[in-house]
């Protein structure tokens, strides 16, 4: 199956080298040539009889077990194989690349409006102009720029936070990928891009909901230090744990990170992090309002920190019991007291 595979590969190579196109001429040609060399081996590999189910073809199957006829071709195109293997390699790798080329340029056709990225290898820098999530049918698009410090992003549920994460991670990988961005401008350096973004408690393998996450850092830190700036992208660090140690255990983990050639984008509701990490980083937020006729979000980043607290709102608006509403109210501003 293998070889008579490899015959269909030749055989395209040979039609796609007869396409006259200037845009594609370097892999045009290169097909022709490298079909042309294989000429015996396209011969060889060659599948006489079809295998089917109609009478006449039951019999030419027969008489193919008889004469061993696909052996036969097999075992005479291996020599062929093996004297044309680069050109066959090559073949391959430009007939994958092709493939690779039409899928992007398909993508392309299907966006209302893309960014060809400028990416360089010096420094920790990325900029992101009216970046926009490509899986969602009406975005709100938003900007950044970010030299060499971290991000911390705040705000309450449902505000945006981790859309804009993966927004900022998505333009990341396909500036390096497909040289596609989702954005109307990209520009930056060449990253090791890894993420915390939801990890789960694992039954079957016994991991808890924090060791998921504490491993998941532990690779991201692993992998920072580099002549290759790390793109560290962390949503809701440590929320798998108790407060007193969330914090600590936080602020360690994404000082060393800044400190260590990394641009850290790190999503967070507690406060208390954004006040032991000033200097090294920088705050951002997303907002709401809510009112009696529901939530509204505007889905835009803005400079600073986010001091609102819309959890008790939510249960309330939800239509949670009022007893339940008031005294949960009445104990959060106890606490904060």
């Amino acid at each position: 199956n293998t070889v008579q595979y490899l015959h269909g590969i030749i055989k395209a190579s040979g039609i796609l080298g007869d396409i006259k196109v200037q845009e594609i001429d370097e892999y045009t040609s290169a097909l022709s040539r490298t079909a042309k060399a294989c000429k015996q081996v396209f011969e060889k590999t060659s599948v006489s009889f079809e295998k089917g189910v109609s009478e006449v073809e039951a019999i030419t199957e027969y008489i193919n077990i008889f004469f061993m006829i696909e052996e036969m071709k097999f075992f005479g195109s291996i020599d062929d194989i093996r004297l044309h293997r680069k050109d066959l390699q090559e073949m391959y790798l430009l007939l994958g690349e092709l493939d690779a080329l039409i899928s992007i340029a398909s993508y392309r056709e299907g966006l209302e409006s893309y960014a060809i990225p400028k990416l360089h290898m010096k420094g920790a820098e990325l900029k992101g102009k009216d970046m926009a999530h490509p899986l969602l049918k009406d975005p709100v698009k938003n900007s950044i720029h970010i030299n060499k410090e971290g991000i911390v992003v705040t705000g309450s549920n449902m505000s945006g936070k981790s859309t804009f994460l993966r927004t900022l991670g998505i333009n990341a990988l396909y500036a390096q990928t497909i040289c596609t961005c989702t954005s109307d401008e990209y520009e930056g350096s060449y990253f090791k891009i890894l993420t915390s973004i939801s990890p789960g408690d694992n039954l079957i393998g016994g991991k808890s909901y924090y060791l998921a996450e504490a491993e998941a850092l532990l690779r991201i830190i692993n992998a920072s230090g580099d002549s290759i700036p790390c793109l560290c992208i962390i949503d809701e660090i440590f929320r798998g744990t108790n407060p007193i140690e969330r914090a600590g255990a936080s602020v360690e983990i994404l000082d060393y990170l800044v400190n260590n050639n990394a641009i850290v984008i790190v999503a967070t509701h507690d406060l208390e992090i954004t006040e032991l990490v000033k200097g090294a980083y920088k705050y951002f937020y997303f907002s709401e309002d809510i009112s009696q006729e529901g939530i509204k979000f505007d889905f835009v980043i803005k400079e600073g920190v986010s001091k609102n607290r819309n959890a008790v709102k939510l249960m309330k608006y939800l239509g949670y019991p009022d007893e339940i509403v008031d005294k949960t109210t009445e104990r959060v501003i106890g606490l904060l007291k």
